[in-house]
């Protein structure tokens, strides 16, 4: 059962995660300050690989949280 709710957890934050408040304040911190130092041609690229960077960071983090969630539950059954 407890397996049954992390999956359903799991599925639900890759499915509908969004970002919050901050992180979108950020982002468009980040991008005004790339609009005046970088220029244009280079933008996307580099938005576009820094929200990938950003992306596996989170993911590997979430990941790694979950396994050990995960380990934590079967040395409780």
């Amino acid at each position: 059962m407890k397996m049954k709710t992390t999956e359903i957890l799991h599925g639900f934050w890759a499915g509908t995660h969004t970002a919050s408040p901050e992180v979108r304040r950020s982002w468009q911190q980040i991008s005004k300050t790339i609009e005046a130092s970088v220029p244009e041609e280079q933008r996307k690229v580099l938005l576009q690989m820094m929200a990938e960077h950003c992306y596996i960071v989170e993911h590997s983090g979430f990941t790694a949280g979950f396994k050990t969630a995960t380990e934590l539950w079967r040395e409780l059954e």
